[in-house]
């Protein structure tokens, strides 16, 4: 048997999702969500996600630094659509005309 995705609702009153291993342990626990929609939405992307996740190890300061800068280098080109470029002094000159 696999784990069971529980979703509960907290004394504050907005709901949450974990996953509980065959033994009964909390495995790993979602964020919380005002909406139970969400959270059901939320669990289906983890489920969807982790079949195919990589383990990203960022116990070294040397690995964390680059994934670091390949996160950021995604982010910005999921912005702007343009693949980021090297900053170097010509560039900085033509941007601010200094």
């Amino acid at each position: 048997m696999a784990g069971t995705f529980v979703v509960a609702k907290g004394r504050t009153g907005r709901f949450r999702f974990s996953l509980v291993g065959r033994d009964g342990r909390t495995v790993a626990t979602g964020g919380t969500y005002t909406i139970k929609a969400s959270c059901l939405n939320g669990l289906e992307a983890v489920k969807t996600l982790a079949v195919d996740a990589d383990i990203e190890d960022q116990t070294t300061k040397e690995r964390a630094g680059a994934q670091q800068a390949t996160r950021t280098a995604a982010r910005t080109t999921e912005k702007t659509g343009l693949a980021p470029r090297a900053r170097t002094a010509t560039t900085s000159r033509a941007v601010t005309g200094k």
